[in-house]
């Protein structure tokens, strides 16, 4: 084979680049923005690049692209081929087709979108917030919970904080016992499998609480999973605890559709559930009242926990 037909295998080997189809639609967008484009269109795409419709489309299918036609997408979206937030080739082909949250390559959607839109002297400021779910809750008349941003977008890259605010009560046995609990735990954890994202604690030590004898105390490092126990050690929580001079934690590393889960968790058979103050409970009342506890569960929890609450929380584009 000559040296010419090498070179033409060469141009029109098929390499696989990371979130193509995601691109695609990036350089689209800027491609209207910048007033080359006049819709999003397979064929309106086609058209300015010069490509084939039927290769535009395998683009997206199949996730790979010639070198050839990765030129020709180049020269009219203002980037160059060579550059690794398009492909970064010290990442393997194979592992190029990994989930965003997966992939630790320099040509992620997000370094890709950042060249182009700074190539194509568009704006590159992106924000994020925080959406959260209405919680969930075993019985709002006895604890509720939530947990949220600040309400502030936050430019990508920078930390996302997250406060929380919880509200005991007192609960009334059949009997007329006033009972509740000493000490719960809230916990979030990491629902995208990202290699990014980290979850970091913003105490340390103990926080108390405005509330007399209460403290928020951090109850497990880890990153993907942290936790802390809010506890009082006279009678039982009542009243709201929040979040004042400082969030409970921040979002490092964070991207649109990463996903956290947060719950809030009470073991009654750990000594937390107690009479209020001034009051007895019987061994016969006390396992009557976790035994009904455990029957209105609203989600599957292990080792004698039960779930107060729970919330599922989304990085989202403030914009949209």
């Amino acid at each position: 084979m000559g040296d010419q037909a090498i070179a033409k295998v060469d141009r029109d080997k098929r390499d696989p680049v990371h979130a193509l189809s995601k691109k695609i639609d990036l350089i689209s967008e800027v491609l209207i923005e910048t007033g080359k484009l006049t819709k999003h269109s397979v064929q309106g795409f086609a058209n300015v690049t010069g490509i084939n419709v039927n290769s535009v489309k395998k683009l997206r299918t199949e996730g790979t692209i010639s070198k050839t036609n990765a030129q020709k997408i180049a020269e009219i979206a203002n980037f160059d081929v060579e550059d690794d937030f398009w492909m970064d080739k010290s990442v393997p082909p194979a592992m190029r087709s990994r989930a965003e949250s997966d992939y630790l390559g320099k040509d992620t959607y997000y370094n890709f979108w950042y060249m182009l839109r700074r190539n194509n002297g568009l704006s590159t400021d992106l924000f994020l917030r925080l959406r959260n779910s209405p919680p969930e809750h075993l019985n709002d008349n006895l604890a509720c919970f939530n947990i949220s941003g600040s309400g502030q977008s936050t430019e990508l890259h920078q930390k996302l904080e997250l406060f929380y605010q919880v509200v005991m009560d007192a609960g009334y046995h059949e009997s007329g016992l006033k009972y509740g609990f000493s000490r719960v735990r809230i916990q979030l954890k990491q629902e995208t499998a990202s290699k990014r994202l980290r979850i970091r604690p913003t105490q340390t030590k103990p926080v108390e609480i405005e509330i007399p004898r209460s403290k928020l105390v951090l109850d497990g490092l880890d990153e993907h999973v942290p936790r802390w126990r809010l506890e009082t050690d006279v009678g039982i929580l009542e009243g709201e605890y929040a979040s004042r001079a400082a969030s409970l934690c921040a979002l490092q590393g964070a991207e649109v559709g990463d996903k956290i889960s947060a719950r809030l968790l009470v073991r009654p058979m750990d000594g937390s559930l107690q009479a209020a103050p001034g009051e007895l409970m019987p061994n016969d009342m006390k396992k009557a009242i976790i035994q009904a506890l455990f029957l209105e569960k609203i989600s599957q929890a292990t080792d004698g926990w039960i779930v107060l609450g729970t919330q599922e929380l989304t990085v989202a584009r403030a914009d949209r």
